[in-house]
C-alpha cells in the first residue's frame, strides 16, 4: 500500500478520494446524528435481529431443493462416517464444511441445513456497513443494511443451502480492505517496503489472502472481482490524469495494462491464447465460463440479444415497487456530488451486468445477481436521500428537515413498502412446496420429496431397487444403498456445445441414464420404484423412457398428495396386464389444472347420434370434477364411475353427442374443474386411457 502520510512534494497526487467524501449530500451534523453515529451498532443489532427473523421463518418447511443436495448428501455422508466424497470441485467447498458442523449438532433436516446459511446472511450485514460506510456516510450505509435485510431476493438466496450466502460476506471484506489499500486508510504500522513510498502492511495483505481464498472457496463468481476492479481501477488512473495529476504514474496505473489485455479477448489471438493458458489448470467447462466463446457471443447477440439482460433486470424490476429507478437516480446524483463512490458502484454492478447480460452470458440465472446486489442498494439508498434533502431544501423548504430523526424513519418506511411487503409476507406465510417466489426472484421449483418417499418406505420390499429424476433425494431421505439406486435422466445440458445431448451409459446395474439403461434394469431387478419430479415432462427425459414407464410400470396415484412427484413401481412376478397408454394427472394442488391437446382420429359411422367414451380413471370422486374438450369448442363433464369404490382403477362412460366430432382428426383436452375442489376428498383424478364406441 502506499504510506498514509505522503510528503507535500510527493510527484503522485491523486485528486478523487473516498475519504474526501466531496459534496456529500447535506452531511448533517446536528445532535441526532452524532447520537446514531454514536449509537450505529444498536441501530444494526436491530436490523440484524430483524434480517433473521425474515429469514428463520419457515426455513425448515420444504423439501431441500435439488442443488442444496450438492451440499447436505456431502456432509450427512460424512457424519455418517463414509468419508468426504461427491465434492463438487471447488463449487462451494466451504459451504460444504459448514453444513458438516450445523448437521453434526443438530441432526440432518431441512432447518440445520439452511441455519447456517441464515446465519452467514445475517453476518453480511457487516462488512456491507462498513464498505457502504467507507463509500458514502453512516445514514446512506444504515439505508443500505436495512435494504439488504427486508429484500425478498437476499432473504430467499440467503437461507437457500447453496454458495451464495456463505460467499458474500469475504467478498464484500474482499472489497473492504481493498479499498482501504487504494485509498491509503491503512496504518504504515508492520509495513513491508517494496520501493521507496510504497510498502505493504502485512496484517491487511494476510487479510485479503484469508478473504480472496475464503471466497473463493465458495464460489467461482469472485473471480468478476477482477473485472470489477480492473474497470474501476482503468476509471480512477485517468480521472486523476484529467483532474489534476501532473503525472501519468500513480497507484492505479497498475489496472491500465490489465484492462487493456480484457480487451484482447475479444480478440481472436487473444480468445484463443488465454483458452490454451487457462485449459492447462482448469476443466473445459470453467475455461466456457471464464472465457467468452466469440462465435457464440455474437450469435446471441443478433438472435437473443436481451435475454440474459432482460433475467436480470428482472430481479431488480420484481424485488420491490420501482425501487431500481431509485437506484438509477441515486446513480445519477452521485456522478455530480460523489464521483469516486459512483465510479466504483458502476465497476462493480453496471459493467459487470453489461458483462453478464452481454458476454459472459450463459448460464444466466437469477441468483448470479445476489453477490453485486450490495452495490445495486448502496445506488438507491443514495437516490433516496438525495431526494429527501431535495425535498426538504426546495419543497417544504426546511434544510432541519433531513436532520431530525423523523427523517430517517420516515426513510425506513418508505424502503419497506419500496422492497413490496406483500411479496414477503405471502413467502413466509406459504406451507405449500412449489414455486415459493415470483419466476424473477427463482426460477426453481420446490418438490415435496418427503410424502412420496414416505409411501415408498412403508410399502417397498428388501432387494427393491429405486430410480428418481432427483436420485439424491431418495438417497438422503430413504438412506438408501447407492449400488440400488440410480438416476433417471436421459438428457443432459452440454455447457461446450450450448445445447441438450443424450447421456452416455453409466455401466450401472442401477440405472435410467439412458433409455437402454432403463429397460435393462426393468428387466434385471425383479422389483423396483420410479420417483419422477417435473424432470418427468421437459426436455431432461427421452420420449421413449417416458413412455415406456407410463405403459409398462404402475402408477401410485395416492403417493403424492400435492402431485409434485409422480411415483411408479414394477414387479416382474406380476407382470400389468392392463393397457394404459396415458398418464393424465390434473387437479393436484402442484400439478396442473389442463392437459395438453392430444390427436386422435375417428371414423364416423352412418346414422350414429352419439359416441360413447369410456375413460380408465382412478380418483374421480364426483360429476362435475373432469371435463373433456373436444375439438376446442365442446366441453363434457365426464361422471364419476357408476358404483365407485373409491379407490384403484375405474371406469367412467360418457356419451358424446356425434356433432362434436369430425371425421377424420380431432382434438381432445382435458382439464380439471377447481369448483369441485371442496368436495374432491382425493385431490385430483388421473386418465390412463380412453376408449370409443
Amino acid at each position: 500500500m502506499v504510506k498514509k502520510n505522503i510528503s507535500k512534494t510527493s510527484k503522485h497526487k491523486e485528486h478523487l478520494s473516498v475519504s474526501s467524501k466531496p459534496n456529500l449530500l447535506s452531511n448533517p451534523k446536528t445532535p441526532f446524528w452524532i447520537n446514531v453515529e454514536n449509537n450505529k451498532w444498536w441501530w444494526i443489532g436491530g436490523m440484524i435481529i430483524l434480517a433473521f427473523v425474515l429469514r428463520i421463518n419457515g426455513a425448515g418447511r420444504f423439501s431441500f431443493w435439488f442443488d442444496e443436495f450438492l451440499h447436505v448428501i456431502p456432509a450427512a455422508e460424512f457424519i455418517d462416517g463414509k468419508g468426504l466424497n461427491h465434492i463438487d470441485g471447488f463449487n462451494g467447498l466451504f459451504t460444504t464444511w459448514v453444513e458438516i458442523i450445523f448437521l453434526g449438532i443438530f441432526g440432518v433436516n431441512e432447518w440445520a441445513g439452511r441455519l447456517p446459511m441464515i446465519l452467514f446472511s445475517v453476518a453480511t450485514l457487516i462488512p456491507l456497513f462498513f464498505l457502504s460506510k467507507k463509500l458514502f456516510d453512516t445514514r446512506i450505509a444504515l439505508t443500505v443494511v436495512f435494504l439488504f435485510s427486508i429484500s425478498l431476493y437476499a432473504i430467499f438466496w440467503g437461507r437457500t443451502v447453496r454458495n451464495y450466502a456463505t460467499f458474500l460476506p469475504f467478498f464484500l471484506w474482499l472489497h473492504y480492505l481493498l479499498l482501504a489499500v487504494f485509498e491509503n486508510n491503512i496504518s504504515s504500522k508492520n509495513d513491508f517496503k517494496i520501493i521507496s513510498g510504497i510498502s505493504i502492511n502485512i496484517k491487511v495483505a494476510a487479510l485479503i489472502l484469508i478473504s480472496l481464498i475464503l471466497s473463493l472457496l465458495n464460489h467461482q463468481l469472485t473471480v468478476f472481482i477482477f473485472f470489477g476492479w480492473t474497470f474501476y481501477g482503468a476509471c480512477m488512473w485517468f480521472a486523476n490524469l484529467l483532474t489534476g495529476g501532473k503525472k501519468w504514474l500513480n497507484r492505479y496505473i497498475v489496472f491500465v495494462p490489465l484492462f487493456l489485455s480484457f480487451g484482447l479477448l475479444f480478440t481472436t489471438f487473444g480468445n484463443t491464447l488465454a483458452k490454451k493458458i487457462l485449459s492447462l489448470v482448469l476443466p473445459p467447462n470453467i475455461v466456457s465460463t471464464v472465457i467468452p466463446d466469440l462465435t457464440r457471443v455474437m450469435m446471441l447477440w443478433k438472435e437473443k440479444t436481451f435475454e440474459s439482460f432482460n433475467i436480470y433486470f428482472g430481479v431488480l424490476e420484481t424485488d420491490g415497487n420501482y425501487l431500481y429507478l431509485l437506484g438509477l437516480l441515486g446513480l445519477i446524483v452521485a456522478f455530480i456530488k460523489h464521483r469516486r463512490s459512483a465510479l466504483f458502484l458502476v465497476g462493480h454492478f453496471v459493467f459487470l451486468i453489461i458483462l453478464f447480460s452481454f458476454v459472459f452470458r450463459e448460464p444466466a440465472v437469477s441468483r448470479y445477481l445476489y453477490f453485486i446486489l450490495p452495490f445495486y442498494f448502496m445506488a438507491a439508498a443514495y437516490g433516496i436521500w438525495w431526494l429527501v434533502d431535495f425535498i426538504s431544501d426546495k419543497v417544504i423548504k426546511n434544510k432541519d428537515f433531513p436532520q431530525k430523526a423523523v427523517a430517517f424513519l420516515l426513510v425506513l418506511t418508505a424502503c419497506t413498502f419500496l422492497s413490496n411487503p406483500s411479496q414477503t409476507k405471502a413467502f413466509l406465510s406459504r406451507t405449500e412446496h412449489g414455486q415459493l417466489v415470483d419466476r424473477k426472484i427463482s426460477e426453481w421449483y420446490y418438490t415435496n420429496w418427503k410424502d412420496p418417499i414416505k409411501y415408498v418406505k412403508e410399502n417397498m420390499q428388501a432387494g427393491d431397487v429405486v430410480l428418481a429424476t432427483v436420485p439424491n433425494a431418495p438417497r438422503l431421505y430413504m438412506g438408501i444403498d447407492s449400488a440400488k439406486l440410480g438416476w433417471f435422466r436421459q438428457m443432459r445440458y452440454d455447457g461446450v456445445k450450448k445445447e441438450y445431448v443424450q447421456n452416455e451409459g453409466m455401466g450401472k446395474p442401477v440405472s435410467g441414464y439412458t433409455t437402454d439403461e432403463f429397460i435393462s434394469t426393468l428387466q434385471n431387478n425383479p422389483r423396483g420404484w420410479l420417483l419422477a419430479d417435473y424432470y418427468f415432462e421437459n426436455v431432461m427425459t427421452d420420449p421413449k423412457a417416458r413412455q415406456i414407464a407410463i405403459e409398462k410400470l404402475d402408477f401410485h396415484f395416492g403417493a403424492s398428495p400435492d402431485g409434485s412427484v409422480k411415483v411408479f413401481s414394477w414387479d416382474n412376478s406380476k407382470p400389468k396386464t392392463e393397457e394404459s397408454p396415458l398418464l393424465i394427472e390434473l387437479g393436484k394442488p402442484l400439478g396442473t389444472f389442463q392437459s395438453p391437446d392430444l390427436d386422435f382420429n375417428f371414423t364416423i359411422q352412418p346414422g350414429a347420434q352419439s359416441v360413447r367414451f369410456i375413460f380408465d380413471v382412478e380418483g374421480l370422486d364426483s360429476d362435475n370434477e373432469a371435463a373433456i374438450q373436444i375439438n376446442n369448442a365442446g366441453t363434457f363433464f365426464i361422471p364419476k364411475p357408476e358404483k365407485s369404490r373409491g379407490w384403484g382403477k375405474e371406469y367412467a362412460v360418457l356419451e358424446v353427442p356425434i356433432s362434436a366430432l369430425l371425421n377424420g382428426p380431432n382434438k381432445a383436452k382435458f382439464m380439471y374443474n377447481p369448483e369441485a375442489a371442496s368436495i374432491d376428498y382425493r385431490p385430483g383424478f388421473v386418465i390412463y386411457n380412453v376408449r370409443m364406441q
